[in-house]
């Protein structure tokens, strides 16, 4: 799933329309069967061939017009399937009345559709109307029993993390927690109140934000967000006193989720309420690891259960701290699906922050494919300066050296070879693209 500006825009260059979210499905109809990208436009679904050559099956049949679907199925047995179903004209054009789509992230794509769709009818008739989204839920002994054939006959043991002893699981907002069961929900919103009327607990789930957004608004690390959540939730209390602000390691991995997490705890003590808080941030979701999404989980009470010894503080904390860890994203599969050529030419193109360099190149392997000949390119300048005497430090060198993962540099005469030697590779890997040559320099 991604709305990212530039994988939009290089998408768009192919369906010749805007568009506003794409994700990589798998495909079926009457009589085709195919991975792909399906991207939402304003008036039509596009079929996006993988390696971006172009509509599937052509250009000329490649979409998927919003007049040809009359509703949509979330099917309740296979929590990735979704039915697009399509009108007489739609059938007639697809060649039967039913368009399956696959997808890890199916509640979002639905809800995409949904809202084009509706933009759409809008737009074509002046008129207010709503795509049908139907998910029929399963009797609970059904889908376990379903499962658990599937699981039996294909060997497989089910690997979804169950609540601890004495908890139950939360679904809010795509992602599952572990609360205590003594909390009731009150909105179904991420409202609990705990059975003795005493202690409230919140569950908020942001949305997600890009790594640029954050870099530019200096707020690329959770501390930050801790200080702004400070202010923000001193302002509605008196005498307020931080007996903790500290950061906090989430300390489970329920779900082998490849992202980062980072978080920060907070205790403080008001005129009439006493909170523990705990943020948490995932950072470089899948599938570009260019997002982050932050988390606030926050236990409270009123100061008097505390002063008469009711309530604990440290017991809010506790379990402020127990359903942090349990966060993890909902459904049977975790949603680490990566897309490897777009992840790749946004390292090449250096609009990645240097955090999620170094996190691509630790947990996918991946890094800039001019890494090697950028390091020695700077190790050319640098011995200019250790031959003039300009070098501070010969330590720089030796950096270099373990940027460039110990292999051994090659010297050259100067840094105008090491820049001719890179504009010889990148001839050599483009076969003489006019295109790339002029991106290059461009940058150069």
């Amino acid at each position: 799933m991604s709305a990212d500006r530039a994988a939009l825009q290089a998408l768009a260059v192919r369906t010749k329309a805007p568009l506003r979210y794409f994700e990589l499905v798998k495909f079926k109809s009457a009589d085709h069967n195919v991975t792909c990208f399906l991207a939402v436009g304003k008036h039509a679904l596009y079929l996006v061939r993988r390696s971006l050559g172009g509509l599937y099956p052509n250009d000329q049949s490649g979409a998927i017009f919003f007049a040809f679907i009359r509703s949509m199925d979330e099917d309740a047995e296979d929590s990735t399937q979704l039915k697009l179903l399509l009108s007489e004209s739609g059938a007639r054009a697809w060649m039967g009345d039913t368009l399956t789509v696959w997808s890890k992230n199916r509640h979002a794509l639905a809800q995409q559709i949904q809202v084009a769709w509706n933009t759409d009818y809008i737009f074509r008739f002046g008129q207010v109307r709503h795509l049908h989204l139907t998910s029929p839920p399963p009797s609970e002994t059904s889908k376990g029993f379903m499962a658990s054939l599937v699981q039996f006959f294909q060997g497989e043991k089910d690997s979804t993390a169950q609540p601890f002893q004495g908890c139950k699981e939360v679904l809010h907002s795509a992602y599952r927690f572990f609360i205590p069961e003594s909390y009731m929900s009150q909105d179904h919103a991420g409202h609990f109140l705990h059975q003795n009327r005493l202690l409230e607990l919140e569950i908020a789930v942001h949305q997600p934000v890009s790594l640029a957004d954050l870099e530019a608004s200096h707020h690329n690390h959770i501390r930050w967000a801790g200080l702004e959540y400070k202010r923000s939730i001193s302002l509605s209390l008196k005498d307020v006193m931080i007996t903790k602000s500290s950061s906090y390691q989430k300390r489970l991995n329920l779900s082998k989720d490849i992202c980062a997490w980072t978080g920060w705890e907070i205790t403080l003590i008001s005129e009439d309420r006493v909170m523990a808080i705990i943020l948490l941030r995932r950072q470089f979701v899948p599938p570009l690891a260019d997002t982050a999404q932050d988390f606030s989980i926050r236990v409270e009470c009123q100061r008097w259960a505390v002063d008469e010894g009711k309530v604990e503080e440290q017991n809010l904390l506790e379990e402020a701290r127990l359903i942090a860890d349990s966060t993890m994203p909902s459904g049977p599969n975790v949603l680490q699906q990566i897309y490897p050529d777009f992840l790749q030419a946004k390292l090449d193109t250096l609009v990645l922050p240097e955090s999620a360099w170094a996190w691509t190149e630790k947990t996918l392997k991946m890094r800039p494919s001019c890494k090697k000949q950028a390091c020695i390119f700077v190790n050319s300048i640098l011995k200019v300066l250790h031959e003039e005497h300009q070098l501070p430090s010969s330590e720089l060198l030796d950096e270099l050296v373990a940027l460039a993962d110990g292999e051994e540099l090659p010297l050259v005469i100067s840094p105008l070879e090491a820049a001719q030697q890179a504009k010889q590779l990148i001839e050599l890997k483009e076969e003489g693209s006019v295109e790339a040559m002029n991106a290059w320099m461009a940058r150069v």
